[in-house]
């Protein structure tokens, strides 16, 4: 009997919960919007994970970097290299601003830090903090809860001087972010985990006779694999993944920079290339390639931003103008407008755009290279009066834009595998397990269908919810759409989903009445969080207890009446008040129907 109720357990469930289970879905975008409940495959764009979410080794979903509220104050804060000193400034944001007197210095640097990133390196819920400097290092500066320390903790090496721009991304997929870099002429692959002093290239690409400035990672031919964007003296390279061997050029005028996003809205991802020439560049993209240009206002040779600042539905680019004293903003849909935004420094390099006022307008910072940094506020628009300038010569901040590539929506999107159940099935509850903090929220959809040519529509669920889309049904599949304000993306995580299904036919009583009272945790020991399963054999009174070895109650978990059939809760190590238990051994009882039963469980940190 115990193998049978085994049997039911495994075969019931459809549990994602590692990296194994994760890491075969999918990053995707639909062109008609999230909402949309009937999908067209045309309109599907999906890629491998690893370039915006990744699954870390330990299991779950996770957002690479994107957090820039380092302090988890509710404010995003701004991290400047400062040109001749050696070091790097964090300015604190607040509800008076940037108070010039509120920052943290970061020591130990080169003349020129060249580019900085922000990710949770290891997975330990504090952004870390990396800079480039120009001779031949990358310096890192692990975030914990005591803050930064103010000298780097762990650094790379590398070949040649020239380091710019570290880029994050999970780019092998084996659940620990890697941090590519460009030094010179050559573009280095350094695979996590950490530390990465120890850790020698594992790849590199070679660009002959060409100065390499900002890197990406999108999937811009379409067949599910990321490829890498260089941007380089002669316009932008694309090297095709996964194995990065072959390559396309497109051609542009000067040192110039590039960013990514579907800027015409057709389901084709373009490039904006901002050239030191007179006019800056749009490769538009389309289902045979980079076909078509369109020459743009603006003349640029530094860091470019794509968001859509002014809140009308369409994305803008904000660029540098160098030798011009100016930034500007070339509005969409036409891109033929432009705003000039004043700067006292003709070589600004990095763009940055997101709301740093929490007043729901993007606002536009300007920064680095030998001149302070500029932060334009966006109060229904833009004014030259109406702005922040940091007090020191400034070299460089960090280069990422905010949002979801194609669209720059607050929203990253996670697509899963198809499961196959083997026959009908109906779905009888639907349950996933994270930590969501303020300002990030999960919306799940479902669908299921008896053939794979025949898909139901999508509907969304609440938490332990099912639909009836779900009854009589052999294929099942969720996305995952997490809105969020990039504050406490480094504490996100998607923990686990479990959908419950019974066999059609077979009611729960019919399969449960014959079967003893049951009750199994897994897994055993755990870390963080353990799922108790449990049977029921027919509708009774029971409860479900959490007790130390000193026979303390810790915690009640189920207090009622429960129906015949397979339950489970989960126990995420904490008391009745919520606090985190100590290691150890615990004791879980279940008892209904005048039986008690006691398991033991092990909880390790």
């Amino acid at each position: 009997m115990i193998n049978l109720i085994f049997f039911l357990l495994i075969e019931n469930l459809w549990v994602e919960k590692s990296h194994v289970d994760f890491v075969d879905g999918w990053e995707y975008y639909y062109l008609s919007g999230d909402t949309a409940t009937q999908w067209a495959t045309s309109q599907l764009k999906k890629y491998k994970i690893g370039s915006y979410l990744y699954s870390p080794a330990q299991g779950g979903l996770r957002i690479i970097g994107r957090d820039w509220d380092l302090n988890d104050d509710g404010w995003l804060d701004v991290v400047l290299g400062r040109r001749g000193e050696g070091q790097a400034d964090i300015y604190w944001n607040s509800t008076i601003g940037f108070d010039t007197t509120r920052k943290t210095i970061l020591h130990g640097l080169h003349t020129y830090p060249q580019g900085f990133s922000i990710g949770d390196l290891d997975c330990n819920g504090y952004e870390d903090i990396i800079i480039a400097e120009y001779d031949n290092k990358v310096h890192i500066f692990y975030g914990d809860t005591n803050g930064y320390s103010l000298y780097s903790n762990d650094s790379i090496i590398l070949g040649a001087g020239g380091a710019q721009h570290p880029l994050l991304t999970d780019i092998n997929n084996d659940g620990y972010i890697d941090i590519i870099v460009s030094a010179q002429h050559r573009v280095y692959f350094y695979y996590g985990p950490g530390p990465f002093y120890t850790i020698p290239p594992d790849d590199s690409i070679i660009c002959a006779g060409i100065w390499i400035n900002r890197l990406n990672v999108s999937d811009l031919n379409y067949d599910k694999e990321l490829d890498l964007t260089i941007s380089n003296g002669t316009g932008v390279d694309i090297y095709w993944g996964p194995n990065f061997t072959s390559t396309i050029n497109l051609s542009a005028g000067g040192n110039c920079d590039h960013s990514i996003a579907d800027l015409n809205k057709d389901g084709y991802l373009d490039i904006f290339i901002n050239q030191g020439a007179n006019y800056d560049l749009i490769y538009w993209g389309s289902s045979s390639g980079f076909n078509s240009t369109s020459n743009v206002p603006g003349s640029g040779g530094g860091d470019c931003s794509v968001e859509d600042i002014n809140n009308d539905g369409e994305l803008d680019i904000a660029a540098n103008q160098l030798s011009a004293n100016a930034g500007y903003i070339i509005w969409g849909s036409d891109y033929t407008t432009f705003t000039l935004l004043p700067l006292s420094n003709s070589q600004m390099q990095v763009v940055d755009v997101a709301d740093f006022d929490n007043n729901g307008e993007k606002d536009v910072l300007f920064g680095g290279a030998g001149g302070p940094a500029c932060l334009y506020w966006n109060n229904g628009g833009f004014l030259p009066t109406n702005r922040f300038i940091f007090p020191d010569q400034s070299d460089d901040a960090v280069w990422e834009d905010l949002g979801t590539l194609w669209d720059r929506l607050n929203k990253e999107r996670y697509l899963s595998n198809i499961f196959e159940t083997g026959d009908t099935i109906t779905v009888d509850s639907v349950k996933w397990w994270g930590n969501f903090p303020a300002g990030i929220v999960c919306s799940l959809w479902v669908r299921g269908a008896l053939d794979t040519t025949a898909w139901s529509l999508w509907t969304l669920l609440t938490n332990g919810g099912t639909d009836t889309i779900l009854a009589e049904k052999k294929f099942l599949q969720y996305r995952c759409v997490f809105s969020t304000d990039y504050k406490g993306t480094s504490r996100f995580s998607f923990d686990s989903i479990i959908f419950y299904y019974q066999y059609s036919g077979m009611s729960e009583d019919s399969v449960y009445s014959n079967m003893p009272i049951f009750c199994k945790n897994t897994p055993n020991p755990f870390l963080s969080k353990t799922i108790i399963q449990y049977i029921l054999p027919g509708k009774t009174e029971m409860s479900l207890k959490i007790y130390n070895i000193f026979g303390q109650l810790v915690k009640i978990l189920e207090n009622g009446i429960k129906n015949a059939g397979y339950h489970y809760v989960m126990w995420d190590g904490s008391d009745f008040h919520g606090k985190k238990v100590t290691s150890g051994i615990y004791l879980y009882c279940l008892e209904a129907k005048d039986v008690r039963l006691i398991g033991k469980t092990i909880l390790i940190k």
